[in-house]
């Protein structure tokens, strides 16, 4: 392949394309060279951990670049020090076009990821380089898992790991971090980015699409999904609840008794939809604030599809992990958004949410309802995200 491995028949894709979660990438993952590279190799250390996503038996190496289920029924591909426990070998999804992101790569494997980053966003549109950069870059990411009672001896998951920008702060303070991605690329990225900070606790693996994680029993401490949970009707078939309630319970499965699972995403009510912002995922007006009944006609109408990114209210999300087994479910309000939050209040602390919505600097007409909002608790119904932590028993 070139000097950036991009087949010659790679479509060339402007910096200024809009990247949608149902792009496909162009190379099969199983026959391309940014992925199979042996670079690091240290998932091994975890191989008795690991389990089959599919019958959920212990797997073993065969001697031929793949991990067996016991008995036999169940491959899966490892690439270079990539396993791969996901079914679509074509999934991309990232904040930039897909050339660019193997050029990073390319670049990263070559010498030092930050130099190769800086010289990629030079690449990029300016008006889409400072949230690039802030997705990457700004540890503001993990700020909500200080929230969580985590020390020296914990073991975490992060899934949808993209570009580690949560994992890999959290990895500083455990003992293990796995991340899991479905992307490919955005996993190798994240294995090389640890590799070069010194994170020999980090484990990167690719996968979540299938009926199980691909691990063991009450193995981690905490497992995250930041911006995750509600893109979990995609891949899986039947009602968008049932399928967020039951990803859940199979988190539940692999946190140990007193784990936490952390779940940072949208609200469905937020101020900015009632002010007519578009939302989220569907990029339509309006459209979160629907019944379902019309909301799902809606997008399919002017999206071509079905309405399956589902976010949800605060009583919704508590309703969901009551469903799913969780116990002790606490709700943080999360501003400006829950990606790269500045402020984590609790949906209780009155106090802080006045000092944000009603800060010493406002005056007038503005603080008072400020205050208002905040007594009458749509601060906290309108918040623009949340951190939803739920504990298993």
């Amino acid at each position: 392949m070139g000097p950036s491995s991009i087949p010659p028949n790679m479509r060339k894709v402007s910096p200024l394309d809009e990247v949608r979660f149902s792009q496909r990438s162009l190379v099969d993952a199983f026959a391309d060279d940014l992925l199979d590279r042996e670079l690091i190799g240290n998932w091994r250390s975890i191989l008795d951990r690991l389990r089959c996503p599919d019958s959920g038996e212990r797997l073993h190496e065969n001697g031929h670049g793949e991990l067996e289920n016991q008995s036999g029924t169940h491959r899966w591909r490892v690439l270079g020090d990539l396993p791969w426990f996901a079914s679509d070998r074509s999934h991309y999804h990232a904040d930039v076009p897909e050339e660019i992101m193997r050029r990073l790569i390319e670049r990263s494997m070559a010498g030092d990821w930050k130099s190769a980053f800086r010289q990629t966003l030079e690449e990029i549109d300016p008006q889409r380089q400072e949230p690039i950069a802030e997705n990457v870059l700004d540890r503001g990411r993990a700020l909500g898992t200080t929230l969580l009672p985590l020390h020296a001896s914990s073991r975490v998951l992060d899934i949808g790991c993209g570009w580690g920008s949560l994992l890999l702060p959290v990895a500083e303070r455990v003992e293990l971090a796995v991340g899991l991605d479905l992307a490919g690329l955005r996993a190798r990225f994240t294995q090389i980015r640890a590799h070069q900070e010194g994170l020999d606790n980090v484990r990167v693996l690719v996968g979540g699409d299938r009926p199980r994680l691909p691990f063991e029993d009450r193995l981690f401490d905490a497992v995250f999904l930041n911006g995750v949970l509600e893109w979990t009707p995609m891949t899986r078939e039947g009602k968008p609840w049932n399928v967020q309630r039951d990803y859940l319970r199979e988190i539940r499965r692999v946190l140990r008794p007193g784990g936490h699972v952390y779940i940072g995403i949208e609200n469905r009510y937020s101020l900015l939809y009632l002010k007519g912002h578009p939302e989220d995922h569907v990029r339509l007006r309006f459209v979160s604030l629907l019944p379902r009944r019309l909301a799902g006609p809606y997008v399919k109408m002017r999206r071509g599809h079905d309405y399956r990114v589902i976010t949800h209210g605060r009583g919704d999300y508590r309703k969901l992990l009551r469903e799913a087994g969780f116990a002790g479910t606490e709700i943080f309000l999360a501003h400006p958004n829950y990606r790269v939050p500045t402020w984590i209040l609790h949906e209780s602390d009155h106090a802080s949410q006045r000092a944000l919505a009603a800060p010493p600097s406002r005056s007038g007409l503005g603080a008072l309802l400020g205050r208002a909002m905040v007594d009458s608790d749509l601060f906290a119904q309108c918040a623009a995200g949340y951190v939803v932590i739920g504990r298993n028993p």
